[in-house]
């Protein structure tokens, strides 16, 4: 334990301690918390080191609050803060929001975020305390995909079925679509192209545009690469007419039966010709092709464009989140 403060002691949580830190942290999230906690302690028993970054409050030696530190690739993480259902006294949460913010500043973390579903004002203030801005809301989305449902059928039936249309394959590695795009293979040697890619499509964005410039796009595509079980198998090279368009990133998370629509970009001077939507229904037949249930995405609230190509496929929101980052100072 560390020295009191306040007759609060803040360290590291011990094993023994996590069943409960796990519930401090997922409070809130109705009937899906006990899964969540669940979830949580496997991880760090599968994981040591990211249960290193697991800081608790105790109060006459009995955990009142908790935070996580998420290690992530790509020097970055994601903060679980302590959530004001697990105490009231701001004391307490500024104790160990103040310990989680040395530990970042102070380690290999350059860039991180919390997520927080209905975040309480003291939980926002606390948080812009030690240095994280609020952005904009994020919606995550999904989509069932089903084989061989067209588009009437889809209309008639109401459902979130994605429909499906034949594959036109054409030659090596590369596929096109009715838009006469090609998706091409990803390959290692490809990586300062599509680097190249990614940084043209952040340009005028309308996905969480304060976070261009943030970080390097290597160690945005190295968090990007460390997503589900797929590694960059799935990423493509988005052509036309011989000329790099835009990119699709997707990852496979074959034990939750989802595909991940993780980026999706644009060159700004290609945009406005529908091919958004023509990625996000490459995505819906990719994840019927590996036999997955559904595809999921996260998308800035504000993004109405892309809000308008996902409902017109039959995406549905299934929660919302209020988005805060943080960077570690010069």
């Amino acid at each position: 334990m560390m020295a009191p403060f306040s007759g609060i002691n803040v360290g590291r949580i011990e094993r023994a301690d996590w069943p409960e830190a796990a519930r401090l942290l997922v409070s809130g999230q109705g009937q899906a918390a006990q899964w969540a906690a669940c979830a949580l302690v496997d991880r760090w028993s599968a994981d040591q080191a990211a249960s290193q970054q697991l800081f608790g409050a105790f109060v006459a030696d009995r955990l009142v609050a908790a935070a996580w530190i998420e290690p992530l690739a790509g020097r970055s993480a994601i903060l679980w803060p302590p959530r004001e259902t697990g105490t009231s006294d701001v004391s307490v949460l500024q104790a160990v929001l103040g310990e989680c913010r040395r530990s970042m500043a102070s380690g290999g973390i350059s860039w991180a975020q919390s997520l927080l579903r209905s975040p309480t004002p003291m939980e926002h203030a606390l948080l812009v305390e030690i240095g994280f801005s609020r952005l904009n809301d994020l919606f995550y989305l999904f989509r069932l995909v089903a084989p061989d449902v067209t588009t009437e059928e889809h209309n008639v039936r109401g459902n979130n079925e994605c429909r499906q249309a034949p594959e036109r394959l054409c030659f090596g590695n590369e596929h096109c679509d009715e838009a006469g795009l090609q998706f091409v293979e990803f390959a290692l040697s490809d990586r300062p192209r599509l680097a190249s890619i990614v940084e043209d499509s952040y340009h005028e964005t309308l996905d969480f545009p304060q976070l261009n410039g943030l970080r390097a796009v290597d160690e945005v595509l190295e968090s990007y690469e460390s997503i589900g079980a797929s590694g960059s198998s799935l990423w493509r090279i988005v052509r036309c007419r011989n000329e790099d368009v835009g990119c699709l990133f997707l990852a496979d998370h074959p034990e939750d039966g989802n595909l991940e629509l993780v980026y999706m970009g644009v060159r700004p001077r290609f945009r406005g010709m529908g091919w958004g939507k023509s990625l996000v229904v490459h995505a819906c037949r990719t994840a019927v092709q590996h036999a997955r249930q559904r595809v999921v995405l996260a998308v800035d609230a504000g993004n109405e464009p892309a809000l308008r190509i996902y409902r017109s496929l039959g995406f549905s929101i299934l929660e919302r989140r209020a988005v805060y980052v943080w960077r570690k100072p010069d």
